[in-house]
């Protein structure tokens, strides 16, 4: 149900209600004082069904056009004001619009235009603008960017190389004397034992 107390779908705005008497309407909202002349004769007034005090606005003293600017704002009123706006009702061919009680209330006109400057307009779509080619690109053209790298595969390492240790310089015994015969050696301690044994053993005879 919209604000006009018709059931209309979802999305349609219909500026004036289905239409009814003054009698009808007078047994829904029951007038007890007039509060303002400008843009709309405005009445404090009663709802009989829940006994609230609300205001009924008749918008009859506009001429054609102002009525129909003044119904558009109304249907483009958006929360919280929308909700202070109860029905639009056609009453006797005149459209009458009933509000919650304003507090602050001083004419018509004054709440309408407070109202319609608090509703927040929609921001516009902003548009993408295309940059600009550069000094560059005007003279060289567009440069494609290179392809992207592609990681080399990983190299094996190469076996790590063991030096074998140096040989140990000659000792003092060696560069002072030469190097000793093992050989001579041996048969000099195997004549040592042969003649202990037997004294009579010839001594080996010496390298050449």
């Amino acid at each position: 149900m919209d604000i006009t107390g018709s059931r209309q779908p979802l999305g349609v705005n219909v500026p004036r209600g289905l239409p009814m008497t003054s009698t009808e309407f007078a047994a829904r909202y029951r007038l007890l004082k007039n509060v303002a002349a400008r843009g709309a004769r405005s009445f404090l007034a009663q709802q009989v069904e829940l006994g609230r005090m609300v205001m009924v606005h008749y918008l009859d003293s506009e001429t054609p056009q102002q009525r129909t600017a003044t119904l558009t704002r109304l249907q483009g009123l958006q929360d919280p004001a929308r909700q202070k706006l109860l029905e639009i009702a056609d009453v006797d061919g005149s459209p009458v619009a009933v509000t919650l009680f304003i507090s602050s209330f001083v004419d018509f006109t004054t709440w309408l235009d407070s109202v319609s400057a608090s509703t927040p307009a929609p921001l516009p779509t902003p548009a993408v603008v295309a940059a600009a080619p550069s000094d560059f690109t005007r003279a060289f053209g567009k440069v494609d960017a290179p392809p992207p790298a592609v990681a080399a595969p990983p190299v094996a390492a190469a076996p790590r190389r063991v030096d074998k240790p140096a040989r140990e310089g000659a000792g003092e015994f060696t560069r002072v004397f030469g190097k000793i015969d093992e050989s001579a050696v041996d048969r000099a301690s195997a004549f040592s034992a042969s003649a202990f044994e037997n004294p009579s053993t010839p001594a080996p005879a010496a390298p050449n």
